[in-house]
């Protein structure tokens, strides 16, 4: 086991504090993702985990994973020391800001974070990342009753009913996805995300996605919408490709339905 270099889709529950001791000795991991938080209300667990997290990151360790399931862990994860070799790193779940660590993450390649983390003021601080070739914001339409959408709405109003995504930074994001039944309205400022090649959006419903004419390489669109999405968005739609069509680069533009 101390050889190991890859751990996936292992849960984290009471039973576990042994496990996660143990997990220290793991110094050649460099992949470790945990698609299943439970029962995470034991202080001394919760310390553990990020202990092993932590130590790990230290080492080896350049891919991370982690979902905690809406239990709020996510939440405890600004009091890690920086994962600074970290290459790959997704964060789903209960999110409601990114940590206050990212910005120091320069070898970061590969982000993924939930939904709940998207606000103007998140992106500013992403945008800074220098190696950051993707990024992607999303959340499952089985975390509604977990108040997600209370949370998106205010990290929407914090930013004046929109989110912006500045015309400074992102010099090296080429692939963008963003992932939900709702949609905020995006506004890519003038000179955003200069290399950014492909625009991926799945939604149900979508208030907006202006500017994407700004977006300098951007050569692919992907809209995958809803079969149950209303008349607002199917417009919402339209105005995009129209956007696009106006780009020098003449992107291609898919739009593609799903059920859901």
């Amino acid at each position: 086991m101390i050889a190991l270099q890859t751990l996936s889709g292992i849960g984290i529950c009471k039973s576990s504090a042994g496990a996660l001791a143990d997990m220290h000795n793991l110094t050649k991991l460099k992949k470790l993702s945990i698609y299943n938080v439970k029962d995470f209300d034991s202080k001394n667990l919760s310390h553990e985990l990020l202990s092993a997290i932590e130590y790990l990151t230290g080492c080896s360790l350049k891919s991370l994973a982690i979902d905690d399931g809406f239990t709020g862990f996510l939440n405890l994860m600004d009091s890690l020391s920086t994962p600074k070799y970290i290459h790959t790193l997704e964060l789903s779940g209960e999110l409601p800001r990114v940590p206050k660590w990212i910005s120091e993450l320069q070898n970061l390649e590969k982000l993924t974070l939930s939904l709940t983390s998207l606000s103007t003021d998140a992106l500013f601080i992403i945008a800074q990342l220098p190696v950051l070739f993707s990024l992607a914001f999303s959340v499952s339409a089985a975390s509604q009753d977990h108040g997600v959408m209370e949370i998106l709405t205010k990290n929407t109003m914090n930013s004046g009913g929109k989110i912006l995504i500045p015309s400074d930074g992102f010099h090296s994001l080429q692939l963008l996805r963003f992932s939900a039944p709702l949609l905020p309205l995006l506004s890519f400022l003038d000179g955003a995300m200069p290399k950014l090649q492909r625009l991926e959006l799945r939604f149900r419903i979508l208030e907006g996605a202006h500017g994407v004419e700004n977006l300098a390489s951007l050569q692919q669109v992907l809209l995958r919408v809803s079969q149950q999405a209303p008349e607002t968005t199917k417009v919402q739609v339209s105005d995009i490709r129209s956007s696009v069509s106006l780009h020098p680069n003449r992107p291609t533009v898919v739009v593609d339905e799903y059920y859901g």
